[in-house]
C-alpha cells in the first residue's frame, strides 16, 4: 500500500466514523495497520474510536503507544491527558500536561487541557492563567473561549464572562443566557430571532425562549413545542408484560458487577451516573439490547399517540441516534434541573424506584424553569410524574426536569436515554 493508497483508506475510515458505524471503522483500522502500524493519522483514529466505544484502556495503550514513537509531539501528551481528564484521574492528567509542556510551553491545546483539570479540581485561578496564555498562542480557540466564558458564568460574572462569548463565532447559548440574566432584553431577543430558524438548536434555544416568554410576558418565539406538558408519556413495563421484577432485579445485579465506569457530575448530589455511551461499549458483559428494542417500540407508540403540528412530532429526525447511561440515585440523592440539549426527545426506564417514605419522594418533577434563570417574581409551571418500579417515560428534551429526593436505604436505578439527531 503506498501513501495514496492510505490516504484513500482514512478518509474511507473516516466516512464509517461519520456515520457512527465504529464497529466497521476498527476493521478498516486494524486492517491497515497492519500494513502501516506507526502511522499516527491510523493511530489516532484508533484511539478515537476506542474512546467511543468507551474501551479506555485500549485507548490508553494506543496513546502511550504514540508518545512511545513520537516523544516529542506535543500532542499526543494533550490528547492522552485529555483523556485520564474525562476518566477523573486529575493528578495523573496535569502530570502529563506538565511532561508536554516542558517539550513545548506554548501548544495551546497542552495548555487548555492543563487549564480544564485545574478548573475542575478548584484552581480556578490557575485556570484562567493558562486559558489566557493558550489564547495569547491561538486567539480564536474556541474552547478556551467557551471555558473561561463558563468559569466567569459560574461566578454570576456575565459581563465579563460576554468578552469570551462574544468572540466565539456562530451560535452560543451561553451568549444568550449572559444577556438574560443581565436583563439585557432587546439584545437577547435580537440573537434569539437570530438563531431561531436553525434546526440543530431549536431544543436549547425552545427552553430559554419558554422561560422568557413567561418572564416578559411575550410570544414564544421558538416553535418546537410550545406546550411541552402535553407531549409526557408514561407506561409501565411490568404491567404490560413487557418486562418483569425478577428480569430488573438480575439486570441491576449485573450492572453492579460490570465494567462501568461510573462518575459524579455537577447535576446530581448522592448520586453516580456512567460515561459514555453504554450501548457502544463492547467491553461490558452487558446485554442491553432488551432495552433497545423496548424504548424503540415505545417511542413508537409515542410518535403514533402525539399526532401533531409542532415541530416536536412533525419534524421529528428519523436519521436518529440512541445515547444512554446508568444514573444510581443514593440515600438524600438527586438531580438538579437540567435539559438535554443534545436531545429531540429524552427518557427513562425506572429499573428500581425504592418505597416512598413521603409524597413525591424520587418522582420526577417537570418545569419552564432552571434554578439558575431569574424569576422575578413569576409562577412557572411545574409538572410531577408519580413513579413506580418499571415504568418508562418519554418527553421533549426541551423541557426541564429533575429528580425529587430520596431518603430511602434503597437505590434509584435508571437507565436514562435520548434520542439525539445526527
Amino acid at each position: 500500500m503506498n501513501e495514496s493508497e492510505l490516504q484513500k483508506t482514512i478518509n474511507f475510515c473516516k466516512d464509517f466514523y461519520k456515520e457512527r458505524k465504529y464497529s466497521e471503522f476498527e476493521l478498516h483500522l486494524l486492517s491497515s495497520l497492519e500494513n502501516f502500524p506507526n502511522n499516527t493519522s491510523l493511530l489516532m483514529l484508533l484511539a478515537d474510536n476506542y474512546r467511543n466505544l468507551n474501551n479506555f484502556q485500549a485507548a490508553e495503550e494506543t496513546y502511550l503507544k504514540l508518545i512511545k514513537l513520537y516523544p516529542n509531539e506535543v500532542t499526543f501528551y494533550a490528547v492522552y491527558g485529555e483523556l485520564l481528564y474525562y476518566v477523573k484521574l486529575h493528578e495523573k492528567a496535569l502530570e502529563i500536561y506538565d511532561i508536554g509542556l516542558s517539550k513545548n510551553k506554548n501548544h495551546a491545546l497542552c495548555l487548555f487541557g492543563k487549564a480544564q483539570t485545574l478548573n475542575v479540581i478548584g484552581k480556578v485561578n490557575e485556570a484562567i492563567n493558562n486559558l489566557n496564555r493558550a489564547l495569547a498562542i491561538e486567539p480564536k480557540f474556541e474552547n478556551a473561549l467557551k471555558l473561561l466564558g463558563s468559569i466567569y458564568k459560574s461566578q454570576d460574572s456575565y459581563k465579563e464572562a460576554l468578552n469570551y462569548y462574544d468572540r466565539i463565532e456562530g451560535f452560543s447559548k451561553e451568549r444568550l443566557e449572559c444577556l438574560y440574566f443581565l436583563d439585557e432584553k432587546d439584545q437577547f431577543y435580537f440573537l434569539l430571532n437570530k438563531y431561531i430558524d436553525d434546526s440543530k438548536h431549536k431544543v436549547s434555544l425552545a427552553s430559554l425562549s419558554a422561560h422568557a416568554s413567561i418572564r416578559y410576558n411575550k410570544k414564544d418565539e421558538v416553535d418546537f413545542c410550545k406546550k411541552p406538558f402535553e407531549y409526557i408519556y408514561q407506561n409501565n413495563l411490568i404491567k404490560n408484560q413487557k418486562l418483569d421484577d425478577a428480569y430488573m432485579d438480575e439486570f441491576i445485579k449485573k450492572i453492579k458487577k460490570s465494567k462501568l465506569v461510573f462518575r459524579k457530575q455537577e447535576l446530581i448530589e448522592n448520586a453516580y451516573q456512567t460515561q459514555g455511551n453504554i450501548l457502544s461499549n463492547k467491553n461490558l458483559d452487558l446485554d442491553t439490547s432488551h432495552f433497545v428494542q423496548l424504548i424503540d417500540k415505545e417511542l413508537k407508540m409515542y410518535l403514533n399517540k402525539f399526532q401533531s403540528n409542532e415541530s416536536i412530532i412533525a419534524d421529528f429526525p428519523h436519521d436518529y441516534d440512541l445515547n444512554a447511561w446508568f444514573l444510581i440515585i443514593n440515600n438524600d440523592g438527586y438531580v438538579k434541573p437540567h435539559i438535554h440539549e443534545r436531545g429531540w426527545i429524552s427518557g427513562s426506564i425506572y429499573l428500581n424506584i425504592p418505597p416512598k417514605g413521603y409524597l413525591n419522594e424520587g418522582n420526577i418533577k417537570f418545569s419552564f424553569h432552571n434554578d439558575a434563570y431569574p424569576k422575578d417574581g413569576n409562577l412557572f409551571p411545574e409538572k410531577i410524574l408519580d413513579l413506580k418500579t418499571g415504568d418508562i417515560v418519554l418527553f421533549p428534551s426541551s423541557l426541564f426536569h429533575s429528580t425529587i429526593p430520596i431518603v430511602s436505604d434503597e437505590e434509584r436505578v435508571v437507565l436514562a436515554f435520548d434520542i439525539m439527531p445526527r
